[in-house]
């Protein structure tokens, strides 16, 4: 009887442990990830129509974080008017966004530095009208422009 007992307490011991473990692991990469999120800040600073098909947009990072270039790629950009707005993909080329890092370290964005994104759209269907521009970043941090 006693041996059994002994055994039941070193497996719920484990079992705990293991718990505790598991509620740790989870603890800490929720503190990591509001930690990145809070210190990530960006602010659309100025738009240009191009022409019909193509806006240009510079970005400022005013937050602590640096964002590499993987970061960049997998943020957001929405575009429209009151008609519609839609998301656009990141595409290097052709219809989509792509940025440009303006800086000395093009390899990443850091605080202060600014990023010129060129939004190219399929069709031409930027004219006198009141149009939305919104960056969100990797991690859910918004910024937004309403502009004509």
């Amino acid at each position: 009887m006693l041996i059994a007992v002994v055994i039941a307490a070193v497996t719920l011991s484990q079992s705990f442990l293991q718990s505790m473990n598991i509620i740790q692991t989870k603890a800490s990469e929720t503190s990591s990830y509001i930690g990145d999120k809070i210190s990530t800040d960006v602010k659309i600073i100025n738009v240009y129509l191009v022409n019909q098909t193509s806006v240009r947009m510079w970005i400022k990072n005013i937050g602590d974080s640096i964002l590499y270039p993987t970061n960049i790629a997998d943020s957001d950009v929405f575009f429209g008017n009151k008609n519609g707005i839609v998301r656009l993909n990141y595409n290097m080329t052709g219809t989509g966004w792509n940025y440009a890092i303006l800086g000395e370290d093009t390899s990443r964005w850091r605080q202060g530095e600014t990023i010129e994104i060129l939004i190219t759209l399929g069709a031409p269907s930027v004219g006198e009208d009141e149009y939305y521009v919104s960056f969100v970043t990797y991690n859910g941090v918004k910024t937004n422009l309403y502009f004509n």
